[in-house]
């Protein structure tokens, strides 16, 4: 997203219009960023309520989200103010975490005073059942226990990770913590938006991790795990998974139509294995086999 409210506005109209699910929010920055992106706290925070007041829960489909873009661009006037409109509001939080030694470097500078870089984000009020954090490559744990007490959650981008060569995330240490993960694209360093490419990625990172280890205890994600990940893992993150992310009777009806028969299938007896079907779907661009999506059971994507 933008730093600009109005592109946040037409951001939302677009998504109204498409029918899709989105959660939206207007970057907030009002320090170490070009002149241009950023504004004074009081004025940020009033625009973030204005647009809570008219979007934030439309149709169901429609959700703001405060977007503190990382601590380094916020003053922490900013980040308590943050945490106060979503106590009060009840809405989402997003923003990133600990993503390369050299960020939290620069935190650990700005904000000396703290803990560390999860610290800042607790005392400002903004780890909440409604936080999703991204990346968390770099968490002790401490950090990590802070976040599961503090029931935020996760969005694991692997592709971004990669294209900025800032780590990869060690998903079976934060699994093991009980944090729930979702898989996300933080499409401004990230180079797709599809989840079938990102979980490619999150599988293949996994399988370097296990490479790297010396103990060979650490075991690669699965196809599986994978599509957790992006469907009911992501549901999850977002606190929908009552609502969305799995066919199961009473949730919306949110699912897509994939034609199977053009994967070109060489062996359909091999994959008649619903894991099998769902590696290759994987691994052979799924994404191009998509005919139709449908939201709330209606029809928003035809190909």
């Amino acid at each position: 997203m933008t730093s600009h409210k109005e592109a946040t506005e037409i951001a939302f109209q677009c998504a109204e219009r498409s029918g899709i699910r989105a959660f939206l929010g207007n970057v907030l920055m009002d320090q170490n960023a070009p002149d241009y992106l950023i504004k004074d706290a009081p004025v940020l925070l009033r625009d973030s309520e204005e647009l809570i007041e008219k979007w934030d829960g439309r149709d169901g489909r429609l959700h703001y989200v405060l977007t503190p873009r990382f601590a380094p661009t916020c003053s922490f006037d900013l980040l308590k103010g943050i945490g106060k409109i979503a106590k009060k509001r009840g809405v989402h939080i997003q923003s990133h975490l600990a993503e390369s030694k050299e960020e939290i470097a620069t935190v650990m500078d700005i904000f000396s005073d703290f803990d560390n870089y999860t610290d800042v984000y607790y005392k400002a009020g903004l780890l909440t059942e409604k936080t999703i954090t991204a990346h968390c490559i770099y968490l002790d744990d401490s950090e990590r226990e802070l976040l599961k007490r503090t029931g935020t959650k996760i969005s694991h981008c692997p592709s971004s990770n990669r294209f900025l060569q800032s780590g990869i995330m060690p998903y079976r240490k934060l699994e093991k913590t009980g944090i729930p993960i979702g898989l996300g694209t933080d499409v401004g360093a990230g180079y797709s938006l599809s989840m079938f490419s990102e979980m490619r990625e999150a599988i293949e990172s996994s399988k370097t991790i296990h490479f790297l280890d010396s103990s060979n205890n650490y075991k690669p994600m699965t196809s599986i795990e994978a599509f957790y990940l992006a469907t009911l893992g992501g549901a999850k993150a977002l606190s929908l998974e009552d609502e969305t992310g799995s066919l199961e009777r009473g949730k919306s009806a949110d699912f897509s139509i994939i034609d199977i028969e053009r994967l070109n299938v060489f062996n359909e007896a091999f994959f008649s294995n619903p894991e099998d079907l769902i590696s290759k779907l994987i691994y052979g661009n799924g994404e191009n086999y998509i005919e139709e999506v449908f939201v709330k059971g209606k029809l928003v994507f035809k190909k």
